[in-house]
């Protein structure tokens, strides 16, 4: 049996909007707006570092329609890492704790103090929270690699990416995603192979058949820094992903 324990990261929101990031890699964004709680829990072995861990939560509210957002005073977020045995089931609030943390209080603060400095609470409102792991560490990649800069060579791999599904070809995109699989091979105890055989069933049954959009120049391509330039994403629009289908019935 495996030794690995997977570390996921849990999120309880209410009535805001947020955007997370774990050691500069983006991990989670959610939008509730009603007062129930929203729970997620992904799994986040590949962002962590082993010592000085820094979780990013940018708080927001939530746009309800007309203009109109929830309030700063409903904004609910609590989060935690926890680690559980592979292929062990994700309870809410269940598993072995490494870190957690409520951020209301540190809100409520601010919002106190922005009133009586007469002031509009700045949006977003950035959290940060620092913790250690144990049992995986990927700092080489995520501390200790060089930045790279070369922007043009990224906007000519955005193009090859483009190519690679103007074409439907699905093994040359294997062949690039495959260095992305073994960090994951390496996170989760798994064959790489694991990861591209789930992506090239995803690629041919799900995401190819939905017709790609693949009629965008080098000029669309926007380009956002991850882990402090250690990787990019590339992007249409900011936050658009750079390969996306039509939106179905269902948007």
């Amino acid at each position: 049996m495996s030794g690995i324990k997977i570390h996921h990261l849990e999120l309880f929101t209410q009535r805001c909007e947020i955007a997370v990031t774990l050691n500069g890699v983006p991990v989670a964004n959610a939008r509730p707006t009603d007062p129930h709680t929203d729970h997620f829990a992904p799994p986040v072995n590949p962002f962590l570092i082993g010592e000085g861990n820094v979780l990013e939560v940018s708080i927001a509210p939530a746009p309800l329609g007309d203009d109109e957002h929830t309030d700063w005073s409903e904004a609910r977020v609590q989060a935690a890492v926890r680690v559980f045995d592979k292929g062990g089931i994700v309870v809410p609030g269940v598993g072995p704790l490494v870190t957690e943390v409520d951020f209301a209080p540190e809100l409520a603060e601010r919002i106190a103090q922005a009133r009586e400095d007469d002031v509009e609470l700045e949006v977003p409102q950035v959290f940060l929270h620092i913790f250690d792991n144990e049992g995986v560490s990927f700092a080489g990649e995520l501390l200790d690699t060089e930045p790279f800069d070369d922007q043009d060579a990224l906007l000519d791999y955005a193009i090859h990416i483009r190519d690679l599904f103007a074409t439907r070809d699905v093994d040359g995109f294997l062949t690039e995603i495959g260095p992305k699989c073994e960090v994951w091979s390496v996170a989760y105890e798994e064959p790489a192979d694991f990861f591209r055989d789930q992506i090239r069933t995803g690629l041919e049954t799900e995401f190819l058949p939905a017709q790609p959009i693949v009629d965008f120049a080098r000029d669309d391509v926007a380009l956002r820094p991850i882990a402090g330039g250690r990787m990019w994403s590339l992007e249409r629009d900011p936050g658009v992903p750079l390969i996306q289908t039509p939106l179905n019935a269902e948007e």
